[in-house]
């Protein structure tokens, strides 16, 4: 078997070659198209797929001068990360610069904390000057040649950092910026969440989820999703977008066994939890599907936009009274009031 390195990120210097040669570098086509929603650096649609009847009246919708990847609430403002010109875009005012390919961001009170995947480290925005006040390097996992921090989230006390390179997460205190003990999970992690039920990480690669408490972690393969990507705590239960099988599964917070199954969000991505809904946002579109977390009933279908399946990653936030999509490669942010959202 080919070692975590070879098997999985000959992306990295896939990502610096896009950054050196422009953006439409990264618009050929994807190589593997069983990779479809991969963790990189996005490329520059050649047409706009809007049309007259999209996106829906009440979605506002900003054109970003390179594709948008993370987006996170920032002392309500919606900050979205730019890998292109490696930098974070606080809410609709001034780039700020902070090197290499960042990819996700999370507020703290100490700060606001973007992972840099292409230089192993993690940056922190101090909330009062909007500069950056701290570089973290993340160590390499024993036996990894690099560490690539992915998704990151923050529990009220902690930072947790996916290593994806390293197959584990490493928590962080926010304020010192010392990184903790690492926990091993699954191959390939990708984005991880935090909520009262525990550290939860989506395993890409391995097709399981890990629940990371006291410092250790319980990791289980999910049953018909073998490519999680965005989860979160809802409804007393975990919910899991599953990208290639195109739907979203249920889990038991204890046992980590599926407990029901929702078909169609074609390249389900990003999920984010509002009260007893949660609003998982396919590539495709992209397109906002809203599902009942206590009956697992889809209460209504948005579509934003006419994009096709995206090679990098959307992602979504709560922001205020609106549900914030980004879109990376035709390069938009979505605002959309989530009184349009079935049950809202």
């Amino acid at each position: 078997m080919d070692g975590p390195i070879r098997r999985r990120f000959s992306a990295v210097p896939a990502l610096l070659v896009a950054l050196a040669l422009g953006p439409l570098a990264a618009c050929g086509s994807d190589p593997d198209p069983d990779q479809s929603g991969t963790s990189g650096t996005p490329g520059a649609a050649t047409a706009d797929p809007s049309g007259p009847d999209l996106p829906p009246e009440g979605v506002e919708v900003e054109r970003v001068g390179s594709g948008p990847v993370g987006v996170g609430d920032v002392d309500g403002e919606a900050w979205s990360v730019l890998p292109q010109t490696a930098s974070v875009r606080p809410g609709s005012g001034p780039e700020i610069e902070v090197g290499g390919t960042p990819l996700r961001l999370v507020a703290t009170p100490a700060g606001t904390w973007v992972s840099d995947i292409a230089r192993g480290r993690l940056v922190r925005i101090d909330p009062d000057s909007g500069r950056v006040d701290r570089r973290v390097r993340v160590p390499p996992a024993p036996g990894a040649e690099v560490a690539e921090p992915e998704g990151l989230a923050f529990d009220g006390r902690r930072v947790w950092v996916v290593d994806q390179a390293g197959d584990r997460v490493l928590p962080l205190d926010p304020r010192s910026g010392r990184l903790g003990t690492p926990v091993p999970v699954g191959d390939g992690p990708r984005l991880v969440s935090a909520g009262a039920s525990g550290i939860w990480v989506g395993n890409f690669l391995a097709g399981s989820v890990s629940r990371v408490t006291d410092g250790r972690a319980r990791t289980e393969v999910v049953d018909g999703c073998r490519s999680p990507q965005g989860l979160v705590g809802a409804g007393g239960l975990v919910w899991v977008a599953c990208t290639r099988e195109g739907r979203v599964v249920a889990l038991d917070p204890q046992d980590l066994s599926v407990t029901s199954t929702v078909e169609g969000p074609v390249a389900a991505d990003a999920v984010v939890a509002e009260g007893d809904r949660v609003h998982v946002v396919g590539q495709e579109g992209p397109t906002v599907h809203t599902i009942d977390t206590g009956t697992g009933e889809v209460l209504g279908e948005l579509t934003l936009d006419r994009a096709p399946v995206t090679r990098e990653n959307v992602d979504a936030a709560i922001v205020g009274d609106r549900l914030v999509v980004t879109h990376p490669e035709i390069q938009k942010i979505y605002r959309v009031p989530l009184a349009l959202l079935s049950g809202g």
